[in-house]
């Protein structure tokens, strides 16, 4: 299975719908805008394993929680724009170190006794960034239908890549293969196996999300010098692509998992800013944002190899979301000619 190869051409091919959409115009009324940023990003992404109880219905068997408490990122945007026509590109990248920690629950029981309520397993590991960027596009018209009220409805695209790793663990094991009996029982139970800080060998995280975005900004300029702004966007289709990594003992050996799920308007970004022009060309820019997704599901494989060949689970349902708060700190440089 290449992987990397199913996230390109998903890039490539979304990249061509989105610039096909710009229409070239006269050299006239250009502006041109550089706009270094910092900001932090604080939050979870989720991955999840379903499987069918004795009943059939699918239920959850595992959920992995990722920390990023906190995440600091630096990039910036370059933009073009025609009149009310507005083409930007970003990229940015998050500083490696701690985030808060992993969170590991299973729910065993679901697959001995249809019990989905108990869960069996559960452990906490410190977790560690090891690599995130992200690239974007964004496509936009303004107009202005009252005094001082912009509307801009616009498209975009994102690519984000995160690669993290759960390690020094400690944790609770109750389910029926650790304790050797056909039922399973509650992390919580003194039947449960105590594994104490560093004895669990810990799991690496990679993360590939691509996200189309359809939206609208509404900004209010009460005054020559400050802008506010209220945008709302909604992911018309979203693609995300995982791999875990299973450390099962000390000589190096792994247990391999890539989940690959997809979702339509499932994942939501709300997003307000205060802008305050220093001059002409220069202003200052604060910006909050919320995103946060729906379980989008999919299907998982399986490997003891990095490289495949991989097995594809015919009763397990893969999923994943994601929940975080940015704050960012731009200063953008304008130039009308």
């Amino acid at each position: 299975m290449n992987r990397h190869g199913n996230v390109t051409a998903h890039i490539l091919f979304l990249a061509a719908l989105f610039l096909s959409c710009a229409v070239p115009a006269a050299a006239s009324d250009w502006r041109f805008s550089a706009e270094p940023m910092a900001g932090i990003r604080y939050g979870t992404l989720g991955e999840y394993v379903y499987t069918p109880d004795t009943n059939g219905t699918y239920r959850k068997l595992s959920e992995l929680d990722w920390e990023l408490k906190p995440a600091w990122y630096f990039g910036g945007t370059v933009s073009l724009g025609w009149r009310g026509m507005l083409l930007s590109a970003s990229a940015s990248g998050a500083v490696p170190g701690r985030t808060g920690s992993m969170f590991d629950s299973d729910w065993q029981n679901v697959t001995i006794n249809g019990d989905a309520d108990t869960k069996t397993n559960y452990s906490i590991s410190e977790n560690t960034l090891t690599a995130s960027y992200r690239f974007g596009a964004d496509l936009s018209y303004t107009f202005k239908p009252w005094k001082y009220v912009l509307l801009t409805p616009s498209a975009a695209v994102d690519y984000t890549y995160t690669s993290m790793e759960a390690r020094n663990g400690y944790g609770w094991y109750a389910d029926a293969s650790t304790l050797k009996t056909p039922v399973g029982y509650s992390y919580t139970s003194d039947k449960a196996i105590y594994y104490a800080s560093g004895e669990l060998l810990g799991i690496d995280y990679k993360r590939e999300d691509v996200l189309t975005w359809l939206g609208f900004t509404g900004a209010f300029t009460p005054v020559p010098q400050f802008t506010g702004t209220l945008s709302f966007f909604i992911s018309p289709y979203a693609y995300v692509q995982s791999l875990d990594r299973h450390h099962t003992d000390t000589s190096g050996a792994s247990n391999y998992y890539v989940d690959i799920m997809s979702g339509f308007f499932s994942v939501y970004r709300f997003e307000t800013s205060g802008t305050y022009a220093l001059d002409k060309n220069l202003s200052l820019t604060l910006a909050v944002s919320w995103l946060f997704s729906e379980i989008i599901t999919g299907s998982d494989y399986y490997s003891t190899s990095s490289s495949g060949p991989w097995v594809k689970f015919s009763d397990v349902k893969s999923g994943a979301d994601f929940k975080y708060t940015e704050v960012r700190f731009s200063l953008r440089y304008s130039l009308d000619f």
